[in-house]
């Protein structure tokens, strides 16, 4: 993408592999939440744990590249990202006994994955293509 760019690398050249990455999370959720029971073999549920964990861990490296190419003071970016992350991390069990409990196992999970999408498909695919537009509104990015 910099090579038809004119050699000029953008940090939005980062987002094509979260965009492909946040595919893959909500389908390793609903892999793991519909396969997780005592009739379906061990290893079933344990590749879409696999699966899933390749997404995060993906979206996780481009997220983090794009915050160190995009923001100035870059550790307080990843800072704060880390925080917000750890929010979550820390509300989610909050809620996440009684969800499995009222909805069961594969009904939370088509929840969760149903979120994902809703959240994590939409907003890497915006920021592809709208977000040199946002970085040119602030004084805390590089242009």
């Amino acid at each position: 993408m910099t090579k038809k760019n004119n050699g000029v690398a953008q940090p939005e050249f980062r987002l094509p592999l979260m965009i492909v990455a946040s595919t893959i999370v909500p389908i390793g959720i609903l892999i793991f939440g519909w396969t997780a029971r005592s009739d379906i073999h061990w290893i079933v549920p344990i590749i879409g744990t696999a699966i899933f964990a390749l997404g995060v861990m993906l979206s996780f490296l481009a997220i983090t590249l794009y915050l160190v190419d995009s923001f100035t003071y870059a550790a307080s970016a990843i800072a704060a990202s880390s925080f917000l992350r750890s929010m979550f991390g820390f509300a989610f069990p909050l809620f996440a006994t009684q969800m499995f409990e009222a909805l069961d196992l594969g009904p939370g999970s088509t929840l969760l994955a149903g979120v994902a999408i809703l959240l994590g498909v939409p907003f890497p695919i915006w920021l592809f293509y709208k977000g040199g537009e946002a970085r040119a509104r602030s004084s805390l990015m590089r242009r």
